[in-house]
């Protein structure tokens, strides 16, 4: 078998194979970190999604909605906020679930523990689990206060023409 070797510029010669281990470790370490920081960047604005849309919909209901007791459909609304709270505390776990997993991987690799990168990605299957459960409760959550809102919204602009063409009847 012929040895593919490459003279490096200090006058050393290094085998292709070797080079392209060393380029494909870089890559997976490159790889890694554009994981770890996507993952991070996702958790961060599931957080901000939900918080501001829960906020958000509160100081609505307190300016536009007048009359809570007398708006149509307050369960959706009461689904919807219950639901972006689930999403937050769900964010919560699910990144304290993460680092968990992550040490007893990294606690394996240290041990030597040959199975680590099968039992790695089994644990990663869970929190992508966890994270698909809080994009669906985020998604659900904003429809149900949409659909809230934009019933009452429909509502208080149809009693308000009612009242006008009332008043000005009589």
């Amino acid at each position: 078998m012929e040895e593919n070797n490459i003279k490096l510029p200090d006058g050393n010669t290094e085998n292709s194979s070797d080079k392209d281990s060393i380029i494909l470790k870089d890559f997976s370490k490159s790889l890694e970190s554009i994981i770890n920081k996507s993952t991070d960047d996702f958790e961060k604005q599931l957080s901000f999604i939900s918080a501001g849309a829960l906020a958000l919909s509160i100081t609505f209901m307190d300016k536009l909605v007048v009359n809570l007791s007398q708006s149509s459909c307050r369960w959706l609304l009461v689904t919807g906020w219950a639901l972006l709270a689930f999403t937050l505390i769900l964010n919560l776990i699910s990144h304290l679930i993460s680092a968990h997993l992550h040490n007893k991987t990294l606690k394996e690799i240290q041990e030597n523990d040959d199975s680590y990168y099968a039992k790695a990605h089994k644990r990663n299957k869970r929190i992508s689990f966890v994270n698909y459960i809080s994009i669906i409760t985020l998604i659900l959550g904003l429809f149900s206060i949409i659909i809230f809102s934009s019933l009452n919204l429909y509502n208080v602009k149809a009693k308000s023409t009612n009242n006008k063409t009332t008043a000005s009847s009589k």
